[in-house]
This record gives C-alpha cells, sequence and structure tokens, in this order.
C-alpha cells in the first residue's frame, strides 16, 4: 500500500452534524488499489443516505455516479483519496484544489480531506484548497469547516468499545494498528478472489469495468454492495484492531488555516 493507511477513510467536520445538506464525495482513480475506498461509501452513506459520490478521473475531470446530482449543487464534501501531503490520490494537491475549485464556484460548508497528510503545512491539499476560497484576513477562508490528518487518518472504534458495524467508528488522525495480517489477507484477496459471476478478481474488476461505467451508477453501486458482502467482516474485525488516534486538524469559519 502506499502512504494513506489502509484504512484511511474521511472524517466529517468533527462534533458537526450537516446531514440535512446535500453532500457528496469525491474518490479518485486509486479507488481500485484496495478495499478501503468501497468502505469509505459505506461509512459516508451511513451519515446521508442520499450522498452522491463522483470520480475525479482526472485534473480536469470530474463525473458523477448519477448524471442527475451536480458537484455544485453540494454543500457538504467527503473526500477519499489516498495521498501525501503533496497529492490526493493521482493529483497534486494544487490540481485536486482546481479540479474542487472549477467545480464548485462557492464555498462549501464543510469539507473532509481525509488523505494522508492533507493537512501538513505549508501548501499541503487542505491549506490549497482553503485558498481557493480566500477569506478577509491572512489564513481565513470561506469554508466553514475544513478537516483532516496532518499524518494519516485511522477507523478506530470509541476507546475501551468495539464496533459491529463501520458506521459508528470514528475517525482519527494516527494511531496504532495490530491488524497487520488481516490487512495482508484483505489485499491478498483483494487481488485474487474473484468478482461474483465474473473470471476477473476484484481489483482487476473494479478497473476492467466499474470505472469505465461510473457515470450510470448502478455498476459502481453494485460492486460497493458485493465488496461489503465478501470483505466486510474482515474490516470490521481490523478496524477492531485500531485505537490511539488524536482528533484531526480543523480550520475554517472563525478559524484561520495555516
Amino acid at each position: 500500500m502506499r502512504s494513506k493507511s489502509f484504512v484511511a477513510l474521511m472524517l466529517f467536520a468533527l462534533g458537526t452534524n450537516y446531514a440535512a445538506a446535500q453532500s457528496a464525495q469525491v474518490v479518485t482513480m486509486d479507488f481500485c488499489d484496495d478495499p478501503a475506498a468501497a468502505f469509505d461509501v459505506v461509512w459516508a452513506r451511513g451519515r446521508d443516505a442520499h450522498l452522491t459520490v463522483f470520480l475525479a478521473r482526472s485534473r480536469n475531470s470530474l463525473v458523477s455516479s448519477d448524471p442527475s446530482k451536480h458537484f455544485q449543487d453540494a454543500s457538504t464534501f467527503y473526500v477519499s483519496a489516498h495521498g501525501h501531503c503533496g497529492a490526493v490520490g493521482p493529483l497534486s494537491g494544487a490540481d485536486f484544489a482546481a479540479l474542487f475549485k472549477s467545480n464548485k464556484n462557492n464555498a462549501p460548508v464543510a469539507v473532509a480531506l481525509n488523505s494522508c497528510e492533507a493537512a501538513k503545512v505549508p501548501n499541503g491539499p487542505l491549506s490549497l484548497l482553503a485558498k481557493k476560497y480566500p477569506g478577509a484576513g491572512a489564513g481565513q477562508t470561506l469554508v466553514g469547516t475544513l478537516t483532516g490528518p496532518v499524518h494519516s487518518g485511522l477507523l478506530q472504534p470509541p476507546p475501551g468499545m468495539k464496533v459491529s458495524a463501520i458506521e459508528d467508528a470514528q475517525y482519527l488522525d494516527g494511531g496504532t494498528s495490530t491488524g497487520g495480517a488481516i490487512v495482508q489477507r484483505l489485499m491478498e484477496d483483494w487481488g485474487k478472489k474473484k468478482y461474483p459471476n465474473s473470471t476477473m478478481a476484484y481489483k482487476d474488476y473494479c478497473a476492467t469495468v466499474v470505472m469505465p461505467k461510473f457515470t450510470d451508477g448502478r455498476t459502481f453501486n453494485r460492486f460497493v454492495q458485493e465488496v461489503t458482502a465478501d470483505f466486510g467482516s474482515a474490516y470490521l474485525d481490523l478496524i477492531n484492531t485500531n485505537s490511539g488516534g488524536v482528533a484531526m486538524y480543523k480550520c475554517g469559519g472563525a478559524i484561520a488555516c495555516k
């Protein structure tokens, strides 16, 4: 796996619920690398069942899984991708910020940019996105809330507890995991286990069939359902091996972004 933790997922604005607003999730062309991004979708839909998923195909292309839903109309955004302080998935931080702004003219209510090191300064992806919607003062942004990890996002159960559903876990920055063997098994199965009614493994089916048909929605949604059925139990076991993270970096509104 690359720099994003295998279980790096998006964190919504801490302590705030924007589910009543139309929300959107952005995934990138690294979606098929492992099962994590599909579970990102599961988690976000647990917060907003009407969430629309968008795919950043390139620095100039953002497409919807539901052509009747538009990025511009959403207020709350979840971003799920591998990354580091200079990139969101295969896009540079600058290219991602430019793509986001070109499809969303007015400032969002909230953006959870859960790509590894997104909140590193200076000029991490979170900072670059904040600057696309500048406020009046130094570091100020018109975005209501921006959250992201300085290190890596890690999905964890509440301290001293275990969760029985992905939606019940919490997303924190950093921490530790004892689930290395589970990760290894999941990754092996991802590359070898056949997708239902197909001769291709999940990883290959995702890249060959699901991504090219992303805009029809049905193929993508069925894929997420099948991933949940075949990998969900092991993924939940993995979540329950994680602990020790801290709150995500947060800025926006009255809090200047670094």
